[in-house]
């Protein structure tokens, strides 16, 4: 199966994990400054899992 991307097709057949298409999808500037800036964000939310799953 591909999936169209921007300028590139992905063959999502290929891939074998999350972490694989990330590796690849960061070699995208723009991709890469929008991942970047949600990080702080991202990182509050699983701080707050960590502390719910932690209480249980």
């Amino acid at each position: 199966m591909k999936v169209k991307g921007k300028e590139r097709n992905i063959e999502l057949n290929k891939m074998k994990t999350f972490d694989d298409l990330l590796v690849q999808q960061l070699q995208d500037e723009e991709f890469k400054k929008e991942y970047e800036a949600i990080q702080p964000e991202m990182d509050e939310i699983r701080a707050r899992v960590d502390a719910r799953t932690s209480q249980e």
